[in-house]
């Protein structure tokens, strides 16, 4: 008898891509954007209301990518750290 895992969080081949947090300047604005996000779309929009609540500022989520109005990269990219993801910042 063979048993089969369908454990795919120990296969090496699997390799997820680095959340990129970066912040483009539009006139006087900052937005801080974050792509790559490996949650679900309900996941990304319960943490964008969190982060909008935490820091005070307003945001969006459009075209896969997390939008927040400020500079706030280093805060975000400290969040996902903590949660274990690989972060990259520009």
């Amino acid at each position: 008898m063979e048993v089969y895992s369908n454990n795919y969080l120990d296969m090496d081949f699997l390799e997820r891509e680095p959340i990129i947090i970066y912040v483009e300047v539009k006139g006087k604005r900052k937005i801080t954007i974050v792509k790559n996000l490996p949650f679900s779309i309900n996941e990304i929009r319960l943490q964008l209301k969190q982060f909008k609540n935490i820091l005070g500022c307003n945001g969006t989520f459009k075209n896969n990518y997390m939008l927040l109005l400020g500079d706030h990269k280093n805060y975000i990219s400290d969040y996902y750290k903590k949660l274990g993801h690989e972060v990259k910042t520009i």
